[in-house]
């Protein structure tokens, strides 16, 4: 919603000090009402200008403020606005006027151009204000490089990247559908099996003409990874200035790899798993998906939550600190090399989900194709995965709260995320399993287990054939 700065508005102004002193005077002169400064160190002083000096944290603050009245918040360092911004709208406040040090959004902002011409004193009637809360989703320089016209330099986690297959219809996770990881492991040092050089040989085939034989193709390649090799240890930089190009595809809700399979390829080969990527405001804006991030943020903040099982593969969630799936090869990417090995396609089969948690690991099954339903008894622990399924767009999910004796699945999946503390009932999951059950084995079961990964926290993550 856009508001056109008539007169009458009336302001508050956060920060008492010089910089908020010199927003009176300048709004003062223009015949603004403002009715008082918020400021948690200078309110013992009572007032300033003759305008009362209120601690946002100890006073009431009047209703009609909180909706009508403009803030502006007046403090030195631009960097901490947008976290401020964020502590006055939980207090209630609707209009919140500060300065954007967000690159994404610096040369387009109308906000900044109000904020700015209140600061030196320059007319604002018939300015516009954007009333919109884009200071939620905190993007700082660790998320968004630079911008560049309309497109946007952003770290995306490996999880959110796909391909297009040759036909331009199916798409296939970044993990799998890359011939060049392999290969680059290899140069890396990893342990990798001869035929991987041939899977990357035969998918990337180059035209006749060009005297196409293995020894050339790889040696080729080796060349690249050197090249890029040498700018990871010299100019890390070189990444962000040549960023991986994606688009956002709007009916699976990810992002598409258009151009930069070697350099993603080898980026996650060295273990970094938020690529920099480039995209346009529009695909990045959809991917924060504004309207459904507050309820999530909301969540986290009233329950104190200091950390999460899984990541959250969102912008704002990038650092969030996270207790499960911190290493290189993911249980979810063990999984889908598991299934990819026993010929099973994501969008041929139907997965069941026990433990969801927040969902980490039923988005990402849905994404990838398959059709995904979570069980789960807890109705308090099924709206919150709703509120994350939402921020995700998988809302298509399907929820139960109780396991018929009916239903079966191609693939049931049990990952328990309290380290022992749950013990997986195999034989009463088997019943409902048509291909395989996976679930963290604890404890020898008596049964033939098959691992897919292991690591120095986890157990072994094995699964049964039906």
């Amino acid at each position: 919603m856009i508001h056109i700065i008539t007169g009458v508005e009336t302001f508050i102004v956060y920060g008492a000090g010089h910089l908020g002193r010199a927003c009176y005077d300048h709004l003062s002169q223009q015949g603004f009402d403002v009715l008082a400064f918020l400021d948690k160190v200078l309110s013992h002083c009572r007032e300033c200008e003759n305008v009362p000096i209120i601690d946002p944290e100890k006073n009431n603050i009047p209703e009609e403020w909180l909706k009508e009245t403009f803030m502006i918040i007046a403090t030195n360092n631009f960097f901490s606005h947008a976290e401020i911004a964020r502590e006055m709208f939980d207090l209630g406040f609707q209009k919140i006027l500060y300065k954007r040090n967000i690159i994404l959004y610096e040369s387009k902002s109308i906000n900044n151009t109000l904020y700015d011409k209140i600061i030196t004193g320059e007319s604002i009637i018939g300015e516009k204000f954007e009333i919109a809360y884009d200071f939620m989703p905190i993007i700082d320089d660790m998320m968004v490089a630079k911008q560049n016209g309309n497109s946007v330099i952003v770290k995306v986690p490996v999880e959110c990247l796909y391909f297009k297959g040759k036909n331009g219809t199916d798409s296939t996770p970044f993990v799998l559908s890359n011939p060049f990881i392999n290969l680059y492991g290899a140069f890396g040092g990893l342990k990798v099996e001869y035929n991987d050089f041939l899977e990357h040989y035969h998918l990337t085939k180059i035209p006749e003409s060009d005297n196409n034989d293995l020894t050339r193709v790889i040696a080729n390649r080796q060349n690249i990874y050197n090249s890029m090799s040498m700018a990871f240890n010299y100019d890390p930089e070189f990444f962000t200035r040549h960023p991986i190009e994606v688009r956002w595809d709007n009916e699976h809700n990810f992002f598409i790899v258009n151009d930069g399979m070697n350099r993603s390829s080898f980026l996650y080969t060295r273990g970094i798993r938020a690529l920099p990527c480039r995209c346009s405001v529009y695909d990045y804006e959809k991917w924060v998906n504004k309207g459904a991030l507050k309820p999530v943020i909301d969540y986290i903040m009233n329950n104190k939550i200091l950390n999460l099982p899984t990541p959250i593969f969102h912008p704002y969630f990038l650092l969030f600190p996270y207790r499960h799936e911190g290493v290189h090869i993911t249980r979810f990417e063990a999984i889908l090399k598991f299934l990819k090995d026993n010929e099973i396609y994501l969008n041929e089969i139907t997965i069941a989900i026990f433990n969801a948690s927040i969902g980490y690991f039923s988005q990402l099954f849905y994404k990838a194709g398959a059709n995904v339903t979570v069980y789960e008894k807890d109705t308090e622990k099924l709206e919150i995965l709703s509120i994350f399924n939402k921020l995700h767009y998988c809302d298509n999910i399907r929820l139960k709260k109780i396991l018929l004796g009916l239903d079966k699945y191609d693939i049931v999946i049990d990952v328990n995320f309290e380290d022992g503390e749950y013990k997986t009932d195999v034989e009463k999951l088997l019943k409902h399993v048509k291909k395989f059950l996976i679930f963290e084995n604890f404890e020898k079961v008596g049964t033939p287990l098959m691992p897919i990964i292991r690591d120095g926290r986890m157990k072994y993550l094995t699964a049964i054939n039906k």
